[in-house]
């Protein structure tokens, strides 16, 4: 825990596991406010709450603190936004981790500690894989964006960051049903750029956006409800996962009837 060198005490901690990015900030915050306090060689150590006037602890106390902490927490806009947002909950959580920056992205991964043969971008291996890069700056996702602004003659630079990009691409027309609309194309955009990236990762599917499916995705954006398309995305995963449980009980039916088939030759 620590000991004292030179008659000052010196902190030496020891954590059961690697820090993910998110928490890094938290850990900072707890070492500086640990290293603030003095500890004195001759002092007697004792507990005190400091919520508590008289340094007792009480569960009043303590849910007056948690309450507090919840009432002050400023939830960023984008989030709030997003929650708002009547969608299916597997593309709620998706936003919300592409917003948390908890994507298993290949530098999230290398932070974590995880080795892998490469932490390249797998769809321009020119940078490192982040979300930032992978969802707006790479080269094969960028043009995706540019399309749907075409649509409506905009024009200039989007954020690479994930909460800024989705606020700027969505919040630029003052009628509301116009802004939810281009706030579900974002989340559908999005979700489909990861679902591709994972087809090319994890089962070498290429990732064209001229040829692919994310092409005539946006054409149907233009056409059709984005809420509509995120439902039938979100079945659509499922039905993916029925087709190939089938698929293989099928592939084990047909080699037992091979196998007895065969047996049964005289």
């Amino acid at each position: 825990m620590g000991d004292f060198v030179e008659d000052r005490w010196e902190w030496k901690l020891t954590w059961r596991r690697t820090f993910f990015y998110h928490e890094i900030d938290n850990v900072a915050a707890l070492l500086a406010e640990i290293e603030s306090g003095h500890i004195h060689q001759s002092s007697r150590d004792f507990l005190w709450w400091k919520p508590d006037p008289n340094g007792l602890f009480s569960t009043k106390s303590a849910y007056k603190v948690l309450q507090e902490a919840h009432n002050n927490a400023d939830e960023d806009r984008a989030s709030k936004i997003m929650w708002r947002l009547k969608i299916p909950p597997r593309a709620s959580a998706f936003s919300w981790r592409l917003f948390k920056n908890m994507l298993p992205t290949r530098d999230n991964l290398r932070r974590r500690q995880v080795t892998l043969p490469s932490y390249s971008c797998p769809l321009c291996e020119h940078e490192e894989e982040s979300v930032n890069h992978l969802m707006f700056n790479c080269s094969k996702t960028r043009s995706l964006w540019w399309e749907p602004m075409r649509w409506v003659n905009r024009v200039g630079p989007l954020p690479t960051d994930p909460k800024n990009h989705f606020l700027q691409f969505s919040q630029w027309n003052r009628q509301s049903s116009t802004t939810k609309r281009w706030e579900l194309l974002w989340i559908a955009l999005s979700l489909s750029i990861w679902h591709h990236r994972n087809g090319m990762v994890f089962n070498n599917q290429p990732f064209n956006p001229e040829k692919n499916k994310l092409k005539r995705l946006l054409k149907r954006l233009a056409l059709t409800n984005p809420l509509k398309l995120l439902q039938e995305h979100n079945k659509g995963l499922d039905q993916t996962y029925l087709r190939e449980v089938a698929k293989e009980k099928k592939h084990k039916l047909l080699t037992m009837l091979e196998c007895d088939e065969h047996d049964a030759r005289p």
